[in-house]
């Protein structure tokens, strides 16, 4: 639909998650980035840019929209990590997972056999807890958007590596109207097909239920490790 937000926009301006990704990764999990690092879905680059500019890292993505500002030990891969060859990737440092499990969970056998590729040291996935009011508008939307592909809980990570800390924290996402709020929920947060109908059916009830075209998302950084203390 034209006129409406992008990807790029949502990430970066409408909602501050990856502010708040990349002051916990850089402040908080600092120890577990292990280089070298895969970013999968590196979106827009800035997580990686602003969170380990320092540590070396391949950004994976499908998107071949060039990363403004891409750091000089970071490197820009365009690829579907499900179907790509990683024998080029030299490896034995921290996989970095932010709001991708939902495009990748199609294969989830194929994902555990890619991760196992490249076994690396620590896992640190970033995901959206889909509680309170977050999730029950959610919920509430899915009765009207066909196709939704919402972001959920999936078990990936190697047996023998553990899950070694998690970080809660509350994203904001603040929008001009209830019409573009609608839109990025549903466009890139649910994952699902847009069109007018469905934007004005889940615009009403965005509005219904909200003062303010704006929503906390409730959201966990969690770290699963080879290694039980580091």
């Amino acid at each position: 639909m034209k006129g409406q937000a992008t990807f790029r926009e949502f990430k970066s301006a409408l909602c501050n998650e990856n502010k708040i990704i990349s002051s916990i990764l850089s402040n908080h999990f600092k120890k577990y980035i292990v280089g070298p690092v895969i970013d999968i879905g590196s979106g827009v680059g800035d997580i990686a840019n602003n969170a380990f500019p320092d540590t070396k890292a391949y950004l994976i993505d499908r998107n071949e929209e060039i990363v403004p500002n891409l750091s000089k030990n970071h490197k820009w891969i365009v690829g579907d990590f499900l179907r790509m060859g990683l024998g080029q990737i030299p490896f034995d440092g921290t996989v970095l997972l932010s709001h991708v499990i939902q495009y990748l969970d199609s294969d989830l056998e194929q994902l555990k056999r890619q991760i196992n590729k490249i076994r690396p040291i620590n896992i640190i996935e970033v995901r959206n807890d889909n509680t309170g009011l977050f999730w029950g508008l959610i919920t509430e939307l899915k009765k009207i958007v066909p196709n939704h592909n919402c972001e959920v809980k999936v078990d990936f990570a190697p047996p023998e590596m553990s899950l070694v800390d998690r970080k809660k924290f509350t994203a904001k996402l603040t929008c001009r109207t209830f019409h573009e709020l609608a839109y990025v929920i549903v466009r890139f947060i649910m994952d699902a097909t847009v069109s007018a109908r469905i934007i004005a059916r889940a615009s009403n009830v965005l509005d219904d239920a909200l003062e303010r075209p704006e929503l906390d998302i409730p959201e966990s950084v969690w770290v699963h490790s080879r290694m039980r203390e580091l």
